[in-house]
């Protein structure tokens, strides 16, 4: 039987990882285990926020440290959201999401399941656009079907983390004769983030895909996801997907 579990962790600045580390220390977590980290970390939350970057490469290396792989299967085999910004009550912290085999039959009722996915790394011009929606709908049923979840009402909360537009990946795209959605950096976010929910939205059947086009996106605000939190930052060029619901 699968036991999931979310260990609320905190920090005393982004690279500081001790509190997951005695969580495995102390035998409570095993890395293995491991299966997403989502953190809030004292940054400002706009395009230059590096603090989301230290608080990634932190529990990254911590991860290969402690299973002895690389860095970039660490990468591959957690999904790492970080979200910069704890404006208000919020304190920085990490919440780490474990899947662990135990033992005992499946109780029938519902119980807390947890999925994990990402997507293909985008080029410039695919951010904030339809083929970054269609590519997040397709990795939300992947993440779906690892939870164990058949039913899109039983999806309650989909997080992801999404790239941005910089000033080089804008050139590059004009170099190669292709547009971008926009020529904001800043604003890129706000399209990045709106692709990706909607691509959520596809997935759990709250939008048709013929309402959607390049145009719509960002713009048109009827198109929403109700359960879809999305977070872009510089420090990644690919969709890391967290589906939590229930199976």
């Amino acid at each position: 039987m699968i036991d999931s579990h979310v260990y609320k962790i905190g920090m005393e600045g982004p690279g500081d990882v001790s509190g997951i580390e005695e969580l495995i220390d102390k035998g409570e977590v095993s890395p293995e285990d491991i299966v997403a980290i989502i953190a809030k970390t004292e940054g400002n939350g706009l395009v230059n926020d590096f603090s989301r970057g230290q608080a990634d490469l932190a529990c990254k290396i911590l991860l290969s440290k402690k299973m002895n792989i690389s860095l970039e299967e660490v990468g591959k085999r957690v999904s790492l959201v970080m979200s910069g910004g704890t404006e208000g009550v919020i304190s920085p912290h990490f919440s780490v999401f474990v899947k662990r085999e135990t033992e005992g039959s499946s109780k029938k009722e519902k119980r807390l399941a947890i999925g994990i996915s990402h997507t293909r790394e985008f080029k410039p011009e695919e951010i904030g656009r339809m083929p970054m929606v269609k590519e997040v709908a397709e990795r939300v049923t992947e993440a779906m079907n690892e939870a164990g979840i058949k039913d899109s009402k039983d999806v309650h909360f989909v997080q992801i983390k999404c790239p941005l537009l910089t000033s080089s990946k804008i050139k590059d795209a004009r170099d190669r004769g292709e547009t971008v959605a926009t020529d904001d950096t800043l604003k890129s976010m706000g399209y990045s983030r709106a692709a990706s929910a909607l691509g959520v939205a596809l997935t759990l059947g709250e939008v048709n895909e013929e309402d959607i086009s390049d145009e719509s996106i960002y713009v048109d605000r009827s198109l929403y996801s109700e359960v879809a939190s999305t977070s872009a930052g510089v420090e990644l060029d690919l969709c890391e997907i967290v589906v939590l619901g229930n199976s």
